[in-house]
């Protein structure tokens, strides 16, 4: 970005596909950015690919090799008057990707939304793929990480109130707190807070017990 007189001059950080909401005023990907050891990193819509930004430089840091291809250029040619709400129901019903579509990170971990459906782990070295995550204690299983609705970076999110009203027979736990929560909560009450805290390690634990490598 370059300020001369009253004019701001900008040029694009990444090159992107030739893409539209249409009327749909909403962003293409949920978290497009995120901090994780003292680099920003971002996504490009329709990608499996990361990039990171430093010193005023963009370059590619990762790329996620998946069996779900993108979309071609030619798919979405014939598609391009479609909002892309539309288009990415269609792009997922035809058993193709949407690619990344969020990220979040704490101090260890990146975590990366991968077609609205998985995430991918990763720690700058090595990645795993997991599908959700399994609450013993509630018997639930939590939704996408890094779309979780709640503090990019933080790794919160929310259980909305009348959710958890409709659920109260459904979620069986041992947590004390949470049970009384869950017992007392009206469905006019404010979200309730989660945070998640993952273990040391965890890309080869996971790999480990689900027997990956």
């Amino acid at each position: 970005m370059e300020i001369k007189g009253n004019r701001l001059k900008t040029s694009p950080l990444l090159t992107m596909k030739d893409l539209t909401t249409r009327n749909i005023y909403y962003a293409f990907s949920a978290s497009p950015a995120a901090i994780y050891k003292d680099t920003c990193y971002l996504l490009s819509v329709l990608s499996h690919n990361l990039y990171a930004y430093k010193n005023g430089e963009i370059k590619h840091a990762y790329q996620f090799d998946w069996a779900k291809q993108l979309p071609s250029t030619k798919f979405l040619k014939e598609c391009r008057n479609e909002n892309f709400y539309d288009l990415k129901e269609k792009i997922q019903e035809s058993g193709m990707s949407i690619g990344f579509t969020g990220i979040q990170a704490n101090k260890e971990y990146m975590f990366i939304s991968v077609n609205n459906e998985n995430t991918l782990i990763w720690d700058g070295r090595q990645s795993v793929l997991i599908h959700n995550t399994y609450d013993s204690e509630r018997n639930f299983h939590f939704p996408n990480i890094a779309l979780t609705g709640g503090c990019s970076d933080e790794n919160i999110g929310f259980y909305n109130a009348d959710i958890l009203c409709q659920q109260k027979k459904q979620l069986p736990t041992r947590s004390q707190t949470f049970n009384r929560i869950v017992q007392s909560i009206k469905e006019e009450d404010n979200p309730v807070l989660y945070r998640f805290i993952f273990k040391k390690d965890l890309i080869n634990h996971i790999s480990m017990k689900y027997k990956l490598q």
